[in-house]
């Protein structure tokens, strides 16, 4: 089972650390706009999802890496929004067509920018993380893969901040 506290903290502590060596306090609009670049990102990643025409193969380690760039990003999000942490599992999960999965990924658009307008909304954040777990499971990430990943990202972003990437 995924440990979202320790995402959280992890989070939290990096956004913290941005916060104060770099003099900036990213908006709600920029966590955003960071997040659905993301999911485009994710989805150049696998091209047999939405390139009906390319032979071009999904590439799931390039994919991982940009579906835990998203989460980083809404991780964020939900910590902005004072969400403290978060204590959900993706259950149930059935395989999808790709027009449901579209679907789904349509439908975290719209919760998006629903969220910018309803600033302080939990449900609606648990919705949309619920929503982009369900993604990353559709696609095939185990939890455990989730949170590895998650784990190499965040030192990978820590040794650029120490860097000054």
């Amino acid at each position: 089972m995924t440990n979202w506290k320790k995402v959280w903290d992890a989070q939290k502590t990096f956004d913290e650390r941005v916060i104060s060596e770099l003099n900036v306090k990213p908006t709600i609009a920029n966590r955003c706009a960071a997040f659905r670049i993301e999911i485009g990102e994710l989805a150049n990643e696998l091209p047999e999802i939405f390139k009906w025409w390319s032979h071009k193969k999904n590439n799931l380690e390039k994919a991982l890496v940009e579906y835990v760039d998203g989460l980083k990003f809404l991780v964020g999000f939900g910590i902005e929004l004072g969400v403290k942490s978060i204590d959900l599992s993706v259950m149930d999960i059935k395989t999808e067509t790709v027009a449901e999965l579209h679907s789904d990924c349509d439908w975290l658009s719209q919760l998006i920018e629903r969220e910018l307008s309803l600033r302080g909304m939990d449900k609606l954040f648990i919705e949309l993380f619920s929503t982009y777990l369900k993604l990353g499971h559709e696609i095939g990430f185990t939890g455990d893969q989730i949170m590895q990943a998650f784990e190499d990202k965040h030192e990978v972003i820590n040794e650029r901040l120490d860097v000054g990437y």
